[in-house]
C-alpha cells in the first residue's frame, strides 16, 4: 500500500477519535463494562434464559412452568435494556455508528457505484 495513504488513513482515525461521537461512546462503554448493576442485571439475563430454554426443553413451549420462566426473561430482559447506562449505551453507539457509516459513505460511496 501507498506510503502516503497509509498516513492519510493514520490522520483520519485520529480525527475519529477526535469526535464527541468517539469520545462519548469510549467513556460511556467504560462506565458499562465497570458497573456492578449492569453486570448483575447481565447476570440475571443469562441465567433467566438458561431456565427459560431448560424449561423449554423439559416441559414444551406452552406448559405453565416454561410460560413462568418466559415470563421471568422478559422481565430481566426488560429491566437489562432499561438500565439507564445501557440506554445511554446504546444511543452513544447509534450516534457513533451513524459517525462512521457517513465516514464509509464519503470515502467509498463514488467508488460503490
Amino acid at each position: 500500500m501507498d506510503l502516503e495513504l497509509i498516513e492519510k488513513i493514520d490522520i483520519l482515525k485520529e480525527e475519529v477519535k477526535n469526535t464527541l461521537e468517539y469520545k462519548n461512546f469510549y467513556e460511556i462503554k467504560e462506565k458499562l463494562e465497570n458497573s456492578e448493576e449492569v453486570a448483575l442485571l447481565s447476570y440475571k439475563k443469562d441465567q433467566a434464559i438458561l431456565e427459560y430454554q431448560s424449561a423449554l426443553r423439559h416441559y414444551g413451549e406452552n406448559h405453565e412452568i416454561t410460560l413462568e420462566k418466559s415470563k421471568e426473561m422478559s422481565e430481566v430482559i426488560y429491566n437489562l435494556a432499561n438500565n439507564e447506562l445501557v440506554k445511554k449505551y446504546n444511543v452513544a453507539l447509534n450516534e457513533y455508528n451513524k459517525l462512521l457509516k457517513e465516514i464509509d459513505s464519503l470515502i467509498f460511496g463514488e467508488l460503490n457505484d
